[in-house]
């Protein structure tokens, strides 16, 4: 059965009508298994609290699919380069809005890859990460090209998504779900025709 775990960032309550919700439901329509963490103290996030609920979801699952949206980018990438902890290891991860390092409180909000930690990011997927990002994203201002350079992931660049969530007009967003089964981002960079619900 093939899993996902899909990961939220600071503040995260399961936003009514957040795109995540709504992937999470139709993940399951299609016969996967979702486990939609809730990451402990989302208001005051520390690295290690949030790390041990993740890895241990990955533990769980068989070649998961990750799916994380703001602050929950820039854990997993920590996550990914942790040389204190055991690596995670997943068949791909859906990377979205990322802020900036610093942006929001808590220590996990205070990493950024430098640019040499790309290999071990992309030794934690069996195929390359796949980074979304909207180019006035407020909490990431000029971008999130440098962070998937970084990373070692492909950037995918939307225009005027804003922070790619509820509150921007996302909630279903059919490109997240195609991805999740296919393992390809359908829409073309920089087209955001039809994103908003």
């Amino acid at each position: 059965m093939n899993t996902a775990i899909l990961l939220d960032g600071w503040q995260h309550r399961r936003a009514p009508l957040h795109w995540q919700g709504w992937l999470a439901e139709r993940l399951v329509e299609h016969g996967w298994r979702v486990d939609y963490l809730t990451l402990p103290d989302p208001e005051s996030p520390r690295y290690d609290a949030w790390s041990r609920v993740v890895r241990d979801a990955v533990g769980r699952a068989d070649r998961p699919v990750v799916v994380a949206h703001g602050l929950s980018v820039l854990l997993w990438l920590r996550m990914c380069v942790d040389a204190t902890a055991a690596q995670p290891r997943v068949e791909r991860a859906l990377l979205v809005a990322p802020p900036a390092a610093g942006a929001h409180g808590g220590d996990v909000s205070a990493f950024w890859p430098a640019p040499e930690d790309a290999a071990t990011v992309v030794a934690a997927h069996e195929r390359r990460p796949d980074l979304v990002w909207a180019d006035d994203d407020p909490y990431l201002p000029g971008g999130a090209s440098d962070l998937a350079r970084r990373a070692g992931a492909r950037s995918i660049p939307l225009r005027g998504g804003a922070h790619l969530n509820a509150a921007a007009g996302f909630g279903p967003w059919p490109e997240a779900l195609s991805w999740c089964l296919t393992g390809i981002w359908t829409a073309a960079p920089d087209n955001d025709e039809g994103r908003r619900a």
